[in-house]
């Protein structure tokens, strides 16, 4: 995430951490200043190197391994949409037949993306989603 070709939300939160390899087991974060969220930082998975390693990195966020993931989670992708320039504007979750801890009391979630802040904006202001994960300046 610290690539510069990496440009998502996360880039921001890990500029300027340095990650120091004590052994196999143990690494060590380095922030620049107190972060009293950061572990929440770190929810956001290992990747195989075998996998990854030909995918350049400003293609990761529209890999089909990460837009086809394997995971254990209560959900997962139902569909994919795309705006005219082949973007992703929404993904529609639903329940996984597969997760352990049953099903989840939410049957279906949907997140959708927007291109800039005044879509991002009328959205808001017309009530169009129920959560905003990335609150831009210019709204707050």
């Amino acid at each position: 995430m610290q690539n510069p070709d990496y440009n998502e939300a996360l880039k921001n939160v890990w500029s300027g951490i340095a990650i120091e390899k004590v052994d196999d087991y143990t690494v060590i974060f380095h922030l620049p200043k107190p972060y009293p969220l950061f572990l929440e930082n770190l929810t956001t998975g290992i990747l195989p190197r075998h996998l990854w390693v030909d995918i350049p990195v400003k293609d990761f966020t529209t890999s089909n391994l990460n837009l086809n993931a394997i995971g254990m989670g209560p959900y997962k992708i139902d569909s994919i949409n795309r705006d005219n320039n082949n973007n992703i504007s929404s993904i529609k979750f639903i329940a996984s037949d597969f997760y352990e801890g049953g099903s989840p009391y939410i049957e279906n979630i949907e997140t959708k993306f927007y291109d800039n802040n005044k879509d991002l904006t009328n959205a808001f202001k017309t009530k169009t989603f129920l959560l905003l994960e990335c609150i831009p300046l210019m709204i707050r």
